[in-house]
Formats: C-alpha cells, structure tokens, sequence
C-alpha cells in the first residue's frame, strides 16, 4: 500500500513534499515485522 500511496501522491501532485512522521514508520516496521516472527500453531 505504501508504494501505491506514494505514486498517488506524486501523480496528483508532483511538486508536495512526502513526510513520514516517526511514530507511523515504527508502526509500520512493527507490523511488519510481526509475521516474520510469529510461531506456527
């Protein structure tokens, strides 16, 4: 979705500024780490 976000943004307006707050991207890292460390069963 991130990627899908991005390109969205830069179509409908090529000259913004993307910013991505810390809490967000340690969300993000958080939940997608999670699966990789998941126990089966």
């Amino acid at each position: 979705m991130l990627g899908s976000y991005i390109r969205a943004v830069i179509e409908a307006s090529p000259q913004a500024r993307i910013i991505f707050d810390r809490f967000h991207v340690q969300r993000l890292a958080h939940h997608g780490s999670r699966g990789s460390t998941a126990r089966p069963g």
